[in-house]
């Protein structure tokens, strides 16, 4: 989970630079915000951010992205045996 609007370093700005860095395993990063702005979504995906979600969320939705994300990870890394 990456914060956007973290101090300093933004989460688009990490998640260029550790997109940059990563070369063997691609972690998936769902980008977090707490506003709700137009374009938040496509700036995170351009980012590099494979997914995006407000907080606070409550446990049940964001539980079942992740489930989601960790599910097609499990069968990429089942399909490259």
């Amino acid at each position: 989970l990456m914060d956007i609007s973290m101090p300093g370093l933004n989460g688009l700005d990490a998640t260029r630079r550790l997109r940059g860095q990563v070369q063997n395993r691609r972690p998936v990063i769902v980008g977090m915000t707490s506003h709700l702005l137009s374009g938040d979504r496509e700036k995170c995906l351009a980012a590099g951010m494979d997914d995006y979600a407000l907080k606070p969320s409550s446990s049940g939705p964001l539980r079942a992205q992740l489930a989601d994300w960790i599910g097609m990870s499990e069968r990429a890394e089942q399909a490259a045996g």
